[in-house]
């Protein structure tokens, strides 16, 4: 009876696993037999033991179970080319447009979120004033020593400074790659397919989705890389504000 039951509760940790994998989350609204199953916690810790084996987690986040791959996963995450090659997709963009993307995707997260709450520091943004965001951190950065500020946050400054600069402004129509609306596009539209953002795009509004929202406040906010990212933006707004301060004068 034992034996029958401790083969049960395997099988069932297995078909947790195996939906994870194949859909990245579990919803008692998808699935409820699944998702109840997974409150036992003997069943949990097996579906945690098989995670860990393929060099995944599992975590309960609000009312979402989340598969989240380690970063060395091969599997389930990106290399830094294939991410490069998800986002742009051609091989026509270089390492400083790769440090570019990244660089706006740190905005658009410290812009939705910050480490003192799990609530939501915006609901939505519309382009053109992410676009200012972006702009605008950029500028202050070149008020700082570049080396200085790369050394101590680990970020390509002067590459990314040099990228931004050669791209030229435009209306809202012109994704042509030299210009900051097409390459920001691309961004924006990498993250809409991986479903961590809506991009409206007619509309002009970006906003997060649950699933970003459950994986920032659930994971991300606590790992030292957001923390040295909101660091970073934070140094650069106190920046901003006391050029106003000193402009008003």
């Amino acid at each position: 009876m034992l034996e029958n039951t401790v083969i049960s509760e395997f099988t069932t940790a297995i078909d947790i696993y195996a939906y994870l994998t194949e859909h990245r989350s579990l919803t008692r609204e998808k699935q409820s037999t699944l998702f109840d199953s997974y409150t036992d916690e003997e069943i949990q810790q097996l579906v945690k033991l098989i995670a860990q084996r393929y060099k995944t987690r599992v975590e309960l986040i609000k009312n979402t179970i989340y598969l989240i791959p380690e970063r060395d996963n091969r599997l389930f995450s990106y290399t830094k080319g294939e991410l490069k090659n998800a986002i742009f997709k051609s091989s026509n963009y270089n390492e400083t447009d790769f440090n570019l993307a990244n660089f706006i995707i740190l905005e658009l997260l410290t812009t939705f979120y910050n480490s003192t709450s799990d609530e939501l520091a915006m609901f939505q943004v519309s382009y053109n004033e992410f676009e200012n965001r972006v702009n605008l951190s950029i500028k202050k950065a070149c008020e700082y020593n570049l080396e200085e500020l790369e050394n101590e946050h680990n970020i390509a400054f002067i590459n990314i400074i040099n990228k931004w600069s050669s791209l030229k402004g435009s209306d809202n129509q012109n994704k042509v790659k030299d210009t900051r609306y097409g390459f920001m596009s691309k961004v924006l539209l990498f993250l809409n397919n991986e479903k961590l953002i809506v991009w409206y795009e007619s509309d002009g509004i970006i906003a997060p989705t649950t699933r970003l929202t459950d994986l920032v406040c659930g994971v991300i906010l606590y790992k030292p890389e957001f923390k040295n990212a909101e660091a970073l933006f934070d140094k650069l707004k106190s920046q901003e504000n006391l050029t106003i301060r000193k402009e008003s004068e």
